[in-house]
């Protein structure tokens, strides 16, 4: 094979859904058409049925409000179709087995069933407006009775990225609500999207956990999915040395840095979990990187080492995970939402350079959708 059929790149845009500014980011961008390869909706957030929609179409989207000196602030750019995975939420804002419940009826019972089905996994929290206040009130507000039940539990939110970890260590979650809410996702992404997930990764990377992956894998199996997201990034598990020199990602540091290290050991462990299920298995890349590319830590020369040091090792295929969009206003989302590292990493994935640069390396951009599913349908279990 050519070179480049051997260096496959699929630039996987996370938090798809989130709000209208992050949405038009992803698909109506100059990076939507160079280099954005897929997009994970969190479909229980504000903005899903809208990114939805961006997802399948072509429409020209006013750019002069980003703030970034890329292309994209000068020039409008019909999106191009942009393949939607789900990005499985169990740690912000509320469950997905409710807002199921609430597409189906209004009754109370089942209303307090759904969320009698996911109660460990949530904790009282103040409202979380970017989630909780437009994904239920828009879907409730014919339905006096509905908006009642809810009100009675606005209070409840899944537990936040260390919260559900320490839930998870506490051995308070059940494992019937975590495999009933990661089901209702699955579920919730078909109804919105009118497909089953093809792809699947973790918001904040929760699918790895222990105590959450095999559960995971085995709803993934149920529901036919064909690939998934292993977010094991091996130099991040390098035994640490006193010369900075030979740190890997020295950028990373204090508590952000032992959280991705944590993220990436129990990665490792569910790449040799995932092979235990055998042919039956979803797919994941051969490589992955990401954890150390988010926001304004992306540089062009260290993004180039990271896929330099991928393929050199023998991947053919590598998942770049990484959070563009334009940044929400004051007073609206979180602040990662905020930022100016989600404009930082839209202007450099909407840049001719890096277009160049992947093309002087013979790394050939491809979604999920065409690496899996023909080799799936040519292999069939194998």
């Amino acid at each position: 094979s050519t070179r480049s059929a051997s260096r496959i790149l699929i630039i996987q845009a996370d938090d798809a859904g989130y709000s209208d500014r992050r949405d038009d980011g992803i698909f109506c961008s100059d990076a939507s058409r160079l280099t954005i390869c897929g997009a994970s909706l969190l479909v229980c957030a504000a903005s899903a049925s809208r990114a939805v929609e961006l997802s399948r179409s072509s429409r020209d989207t006013d750019c002069s409000s980003c703030s970034c000196s890329c292309s994209c602030s000068s020039s409008s750019v019909p999106t191009c179709v942009i393949p939607l995975a789900l990005h499985l939420n169990l740690t912000e804002g509320p469950p997905g087995a409710l807002l199921l419940a609430l597409q189906r009826s209004d009754s109370r019972s089942e209303l307090e069933a759904a969320i009698a089905s996911v109660r460990s996994l949530l904790v009282p929290l103040p409202h979380c407006q970017q989630y909780a206040e437009p994904s239920v009130q828009d879907i409730t507000q014919s339905s006096p009775r509905a908006q009642s039940t809810c009100m009675n539990h606005s209070h409840l939110s899944f537990a936040g990225k260390l919260g559900l970890r320490r839930l998870l260590a506490a051995g308070v979650v059940e494992e019937a609500h975590l495999r009933t809410e990661i089901r209702a996702q699955i579920d919730f992404f078909t109804l919105r999207t009118g497909a089953a997930p093809t792809h699947i990764d973790g918001h904040q990377h929760i699918h790895v956990h222990p105590m959450v992956f095999d559960i995971f894998v085995q709803e993934c199996i149920r529901a036919r999915v064909l690939s998934i997201r292993i977010p094991h990034q091996p130099a991040l598990l390098s035994p640490v040395s006193t010369d900075v020199e030979d740190v890997p990602y020295p950028w990373l540091q204090g508590a952000r840095r032992q959280f991705l290290t944590q993220v990436s050991r129990e990665a490792s462990l569910a790449r040799d979990r995932l092979a235990a299920y055998g042919a039956e298995a979803p797919r994941t890349t051969d490589a992955f990187i990401g954890m150390e590319l988010m926001g304004k830590d992306l540089e062009l020369s260290r993004l180039l080492a990271s896929l330099d040091a991928a393929f050199e090792q023998g991947a053919t295929t590598c998942e770049w995970m990484c959070h563009p969009g334009w940044r929400t206003p004051e007073g609206v989302g979180d602040e990662f939402a905020r930022s100016e590292a989600r404009e930082h990493e839209l202007c450099l994935l909407g840049g001719a350079e890096l277009s160049e640069i992947l093309r002087e390396r013979g790394i050939v951009l491809k979604s999920f959708h065409d690496i899996i599913t023909p080799r799936a349908r040519t292999e069939g279990s194998s």
